[in-house]
């Protein structure tokens, strides 16, 4: 009875050490993905920032780029506006000479 006691006794504190050493085994496993998780969250981090950094660029560019073709659309449409003003005045004064020379054909007869 006594040696079937210690047998027991042994194989509790078998078990015992066992559960200790898979307890250390699991404390070690959550630090090595804590550090894992860590490293990848700075690398995601760092690809974000370079991502928004491109993106601000990028936004910068095209709001320059949209500035630009805005001013050179102002300016042709400045300048399609004279060209019309130009040829709606020489219409005017070749309507007006027309007018005055059926005036003065109506006054002769």
């Amino acid at each position: 009875m006594q040696r079937e006691e210690e047998t027991h006794n042994t194989l509790v504190v078998s078990h015992l050490q066992k559960v200790q050493h898979h307890e250390y085994e699991h404390g070690e496993a959550i630090e090595g993905t804590k550090a894992e998780g860590a490293e990848i969250m700075g690398e995601e981090d760092k690809h974000h920032q370079e991502t928004e950094t491109t993106n601000r660029n990028g936004k910068t560019n095209k709001k320059e780029d949209y500035e630009r073709n805005d001013q050179a659309n102002i300016s042709e449409i400045e300048q399609e506006t004279k060209n019309h003003q130009s040829e709606l005045d020489s219409l005017q004064s070749h309507l007006e000479l027309k007018k005055m020379g059926l005036i003065e054909v109506y006054e002769e007869k």
